[in-house]
């Protein structure tokens, strides 16, 4: 039945939890269908209520800077930190 298949994921998640403490950015990559959307939808889901992310198909990252492809998708520098501000790590 589709939808009903579940894979468990604890180690993956436990791990990326692990990285997210020391690393403010983590990268979810792999072939179309391997599971990256539901392993970054429950990583997100035992994060803290107040933090933020920000999530990207691959065909946006057409340009070759991120703050191209943050334009494209009409948020600014100030928007981002601003965004960005209320998280519990220090950005720079």
């Amino acid at each position: 039945m589709a939808g009903t298949t579940h894979i468990s994921r604890d180690a993956l998640q436990a791990q990326a939890l692990a990285l997210l403490e020391t690393h403010p950015v983590l990268l979810i990559a792999g072939p179309a269908g391997s599971g990256k959307s539901a392993v970054a939808k429950s990583i997100l889901a035992q994060l803290r209520k107040d933090s933020f992310c920000l999530a990207f198909r691959a065909e946006e990252f057409a340009e070759p800077y991120i703050d191209k492809t943050l334009l494209f998708a009409s948020v600014t520098a100030a928007r981002l930190t601003g965004l960005l501000s209320g998280q519990h790590r220090n950005i720079s």
